[in-house]
């Protein structure tokens, strides 16, 4: 027993070796990257909105309904949170911070946003071109660059939420200086006003909420793992509460909390894995779905990829996510190693 507890001991402490130089919530927004792009691959396979034979699989369409329209859309406002948390992580904000942060967002988003919809229009046009049909994502520039059926509009609200930062953080200044039940009263028509006014996600309300409330965190300099580390159990039900009376912006915002909140005890406790390739490849992976999605989107309409049957529906709507993710990690490993010029515009310097 001495013996095992000692070898636990020193797993440990290896574990946490790898840790250093991270904090808690670095190495959860790290560990976050993977599970929340396979989110979007799942958001996006929901091959029942344009397949009728695989809307006519009912067990199968009902389980995509309920994790592709259900639960992962959650992935799309994480995404925004984090990215309102780490544009604010320094102690304070002025002009030269924030010309730096355009700077560097340049780098990250604005050219893999320019060349991955270079990359799209490509073969949008090359397949147009051999087979007389478009490839997927619609069929002109305005389409491919605007549509939220491309995922690179997450980069595009990114890059004018990163321009309008400057109004983010003086809202968030003058918020914070509101009592707290003033300020948790402010949040409870807005959310309603969210979930319950459609025209909200047709514009970059939504996701400036959701950047906003992540920007809170860090210009307050609270620890998001640490305020929340006992409230695991009641962000659960609170999550279970808010679905069913149709509050789903509002129960994703309280699934980031409990992420945060679960995986910050994992991560003191050195229960979460150290740094992986499907992490490092995240973004590329979040990129380049683009691609083989599309291919399948062509597949069904062209009626060559049938569901006729419950195991093939399931398999392809498990199996497409898994698969794109694995190529993906291939191609990123692939591109970094020969090609790293390319790999650094295609991820954005990452």
């Amino acid at each position: 027993m001495a013996n095992r507890a000692g070898l636990c001991n020193f797993v440990s402490m290896i574990i946490q070796m790898n840790y250093k130089g991270q904090t808690t919530e670095s190495r959860v927004i790290s560990f976050l990257r993977f599970p929340l792009v396979l989110l979007v691959l799942f958001a996006y396979c929901d091959f029942g909105s344009f397949s009728q034979s695989f809307a006519a699989q009912t067990i199968t369409a009902g389980i995509a309904d309920f994790i592709s329209k259900t639960i992962a859309p959650v992935c799309f406002n994480a995404f925004f949170f984090i990215s309102g948390m780490l544009f604010f992580h320094e102690d304070k904000f002025n002009k030269d911070i924030y010309f730096g942060k355009l700077k560097s967002r340049c780098r990250s988003l604005l050219v893999p946003y320019i060349a991955w919809n270079a990359l799209l229009l490509l073969m949008l046009f090359l397949t147009k071109d051999i087979t007389g049909k478009p490839f997927s994502f619609g069929t002109s520039i305005a389409d491919i660059v605007t549509t939220t059926d491309n995922p690179l509009w997450v980069i595009r609200d990114l890059i004018l939420l990163s321009i309008l930062s400057p109004v983010v953080y003086l809202a968030i200044k003058y918020y914070s200086k509101m009592h707290i039940y003033v300020q948790t009263g402010l949040l409870m028509p807005l959310f309603y006003c969210i979930d319950k006014s459609g025209w909200w996600s047709q514009w970059l309300a939504t996701p400036a909420v959701f950047f906003a409330i992540g920007a809170y965190f860090s210009i307050n300099h609270i620890d998001i793992c640490k305020v929340f580390r006992r409230m695991d159990v009641a962000f659960l039900m609170s999550v279970i509460v808010a679905f069913y009376y149709g509050y789903a912006n509002t129960a994703y915002l309280l699934m980031i909390f409990l992420a945060f909140c679960w995986l910050g005890k994992k991560t003191e406790q050195g229960k979460l894995p150290t740094e992986t390739m499907f992490e490092r490849a995240s973004f590329f992976i979040f990129a380049y779905q683009c691609i083989p999605l599309g291919l399948i989107v062509y597949l069904v309409k062209c009626g060559i990829l049938v569901f006729n049957s419950e195991i093939i529906a399931l398999a392809c709507y498990i199996g497409s996510p898994v698969v794109i993710a694995i190529i993906g990690v291939f191609l990123y490993s692939i591109i970094d190693r020969f090609l790293p010029h390319l790999s650094d515009i295609l991820n954005g310097d990452r």
